[in-house]
């Protein structure tokens, strides 16, 4: 008879997401794992299959909160310009620990053969310029800017812009020069 997990699968996740956002996957060790995550390695590889397996899902469930606190700061705002400011606004208080953002750290240290997680990145980058690219699409609609901008170009410089930011928080700590940089491209996006 097959033992009942006796851990929150969830939370595991949580905190395993944590320990590769410090140390980052390579540096961090099946060993690291198991004692940071208080599971032994027999519950590790039952429910994971191992590392990469455990990280691939800790990733997963990090891109879909991240998705969710991306959606909140924008449409939390009555209208697009203060919604994508908001956005950034939210990233950059929430970096006070410069730490970084956990899928920009990944992109930046990715090794070029790692073919599978440069397939997931680029699904990410998706999937926020398409979020990025409909609010704009609203906003446009809903007469906050003017028509006929290229908004799926928008969408890649906000994309190219939020993950700079995330990179120079980790070094500069007063978010005002980022946000003085987000206020030209909101500015942009003004101009007939």
């Amino acid at each position: 008879m097959a033992r009942a997990k006796s851990f929150d699968t969830s939370e595991v996740l949580d905190r395993a997401m944590e320990l590769f956002w410090k140390k980052g996957y390579h540096a961090t060790s099946v060993q690291d794992l198991v004692s940071h995550l208080g599971i032994n390695r027999a519950s590790l590889y039952d429910t994971f299959k191992g590392k990469e397996d455990l990280f691939l899902n800790a990733f997963e469930n990090y891109r879909e909160s991240n998705k969710a606190a991306i959606l909140e700061a924008l449409y939390s705002q009555p209208n697009a310009r203060d919604g994508i400011r908001n956005l950034f606004e939210c990233a950059l208080k929430e970096r006070k620990d410069r730490k970084g953002c956990f899928t920009v750290n990944l992109t930046a240290a990715l090794m070029p053969e790692d073919k599978h997680l440069q397939e997931i990145l680029r699904d990410s980058q998706k999937v926020f310029e398409k979020i990025i690219f409909d609010y704009l699409k609203s906003g446009e609609v809903m007469g906050e800017f003017p028509k006929g901008k290229d908004l799926m170009a928008m969408a890649n410089l906000l994309y190219t812009l939020y993950n700079g930011v995330q990179v120079i928080s980790k070094i500069e700590a007063a978010p005002s020069r980022q946000m003085a940089a987000v206020e030209q491209v909101l500015q942009i996006l003004e101009v007939e």
